[in-house]
């Protein structure tokens, strides 16, 4: 299984503004992207066909088109030598063992040089006027030549500074570009073998280094296919057809495509004694009321997020099931909860399962017949304002309305 590697990682950090608000990037409207196709020299992989190469774009600008809500729009344009790849005037054993120390640029960077540097002289420095970012699209057979002692299937950078066209496209993440791996898993490719296309993995690393280019960083582990920047993120092995996970909703918030302070798509509740009854709307939808935020006096940096996912489209497919989905956020700490599940020291815990790529059971819906119950953890704070229930009252699939009691 591959890790999505990343030099380095950007603290994904929400950081706050009264009352504990999320700071939020704001993302580009419209990004250009160059995809540039290339191999090493003694790489036999087949070039990508037309349909793949379209079908490449499709899926990624449309799946930040919905995590988005229609706010972030990418186009592309190639780069191919004569309609194949450019090659490299190396093999790939020469990049995995060199390492420019005097540059701090490694075998991966020292490849995007050089093509780079065939791509300008094929089509000169007029092609990347307009052009905001720069995607190399490499292959390496299965070979894992992309850094020394990791199976990286791409970087969230190109790794080298590069100008061209008027403008300097940096080597460090969120500056000039991202580095995909098309064919990874596959080992020696058969041209006559569908699988050496493994759809489901170019999707998954161009959606997720992108997320880097975005400014995103590395989530946890544990979070798996609940975000797709978790830093040990995989395709949906069950549901091989479908795209990327959805990027969680603090990755959305972060980004600026959600504002908590926007009272026409978050609700906010204060833990008071009380009942309170919520309406909300599935969370990708463009109009309306689709988080929840549950605020904790008695624990300032701490608050829970809630929002009603639907397997409404192939990402949130990537779902186990559909619900509702309860989020806690401790700081820094982003931590995904389970329904009501405590266990025997009364500490909320997710029910995944299916090597942690997740069960139904970790979402609260209608057919549980539970109640969501939140614990308080005495370490934290004594107060029984620190824990309360749900009970959803009706769910359709575009809407859900529940009640939040405060004891």
């Amino acid at each position: 299984m591959n890790r999505f590697f990343s030099y380095y990682y950007i603290v994904a950090a929400l950081v706050a503004a009264a009352p504990h608000y999320a700071a939020a990037k704001s993302s580009p409207a419209r990004v250009r992207a160059l995809v540039i196709y290339a191999c090493d020299v003694d790489d036999a992989y087949p070039f990508p066909t037309r349909a793949l190469r379209k079908s490449i774009y499709k899926r990624v600008s449309g799946f930040y088109k919905t995590m988005s809500y229609g706010k972030h729009r990418i186009s592309f344009k190639e780069a191919t030598d004569d309609g194949g790849f450019f090659v490299s005037d190396h093999a790939a054993g020469y990049y995995k063992k060199n390492y420019d120390r005097q540059r701090h640029v490694r075998g991966f960077a020292m490849f995007n040089e050089e093509i780079l540097e065939k791509v300008r002289a094929r089509y000169g420095d007029k092609y990347f006027r307009d052009v905001d970012m720069i995607v190399v699209v490499g292959t390496d057979a299965g070979r894992n030549w992309y850094a020394r002692n990791v199976n990286a299937t791409g970087f969230g950078m190109l790794g080298v500074d590069f100008t061209a066209g008027g403008k300097t496209f940096g080597k460090r993440q969120g500056k000039g570009g991202i580095t995909v791996e098309i064919g990874s898993d596959i080992g020696t490719p058969d041209p006559d073998d569908d699988r050496h296309l493994n759809l489901t993995s170019i999707y998954w690393v161009f959606a997720h280094e992108y997320g880097h280019w975005l400014g995103l960083g590395h989530q946890p582990q544990r979070l798996r296919v609940y975000s797709l920047m978790s830093d040990r993120a995989y395709g949906n092995e069950r549901m091989p057809h479908y795209g990327p996970a959805p990027l969680d909703i603090f990755e959305i918030m972060q980004l600026g495509w959600l504002d908590e302070r926007d009272r026409e798509r978050v609700s906010v509740i204060n833990a008071e004694p009380g009942r309170r009854t919520i309406a909300l709307k599935q969370v990708r939808s463009k109009k309306g009321r689709v988080l929840l935020r549950i605020d904790l006096p008695d624990l300032k940096d701490k608050y829970y997020l809630t929002y009603h996912s639907q397997k409404a489209n192939d990402y949130d497919a990537a779902y186990a099931g559909s619900g509702l989905l309860l989020w806690r956020k401790r700081g820094y700490r982003i931590e995904l909860v389970s329904p009501g599940r405590g266990d025997e020291n009364s500490r909320d815990h997710l029910a995944r399962g299916e090597d942690e790529g997740g069960l139904p059971a970790d979402f609260f819906n209608s057919d549980t017949g539970e109640t969501v119950t939140t614990h308080s953890n005495t370490k934290q704070a004594q107060s029984s304002n620190s824990s309360f229930s749900m009970n959803i009252l009706r769910e359709t699939q575009r809407e859900i309305v529940f009640e939040v009691l405060f004891k």
